[in-house]
């Protein structure tokens, strides 16, 4: 799974990619800017993240469901998407945004340890880091997105 934080116009993902819920199998991005959207993907099921890039690419004019395969379980999917102007979706297992808002956000399997490292005052890269000691999905290699796209 992963750790995926967002304070102050930053969102911060950790790396560690897996084949399922197997072993780590090497790094990927889970974070991405489209439309002026910091989104995250937190899934387990590979090339999902993939196909929710793509529906924030056509513009999510259709309902996420639609987009996706049938068969596909989503019980592990979180998605956080941020907007330039703070204003966030928030996307689970019944594939309906909602309207959330908060000073951060954490998702993902490590969500609990770097909101508590969040609520004490960390970036969100700090948050990432301190989830990545005691979630065994999440690593201490990040990547990081800030409005604007820079990296």
């Amino acid at each position: 799974m992963t750790t995926i934080v967002y304070r102050n116009g930053v969102m911060v993902g950790d790396t560690r990619a897996y084949s399922g819920s197997a072993a780590p199998i090497g790094v990927k991005d889970k974070i991405f800017e489209i439309g002026g959207y910091l989104v995250g993907v937190s899934t387990s099921h590979v090339g999902l993240a993939e196909r929710i890039h793509a529906w924030f690419s056509h513009g999510r004019k259709e309902p996420l469901a639609d987009f996706l395969p049938s068969h596909l379980n989503v019980e592990s999917l979180q998605v956080l998407a941020v907007a330039p102007d703070g204003a966030a979706i928030y996307i689970a297992e019944t594939l309906l945004p909602i309207a959330v808002t908060d000073e951060y956000y954490a998702i993902g399997s490590g969500d609990k340890q770097a909101l508590g490292a969040l609520a004490m005052g960390a970036t969100a890269r700090e948050a990432v880091v301190a989830a990545a000691k005691y979630d065994m999905y999440t690593n201490a290699i990040t990547t990081s997105l800030t409005h604007g796209g820079s990296k």
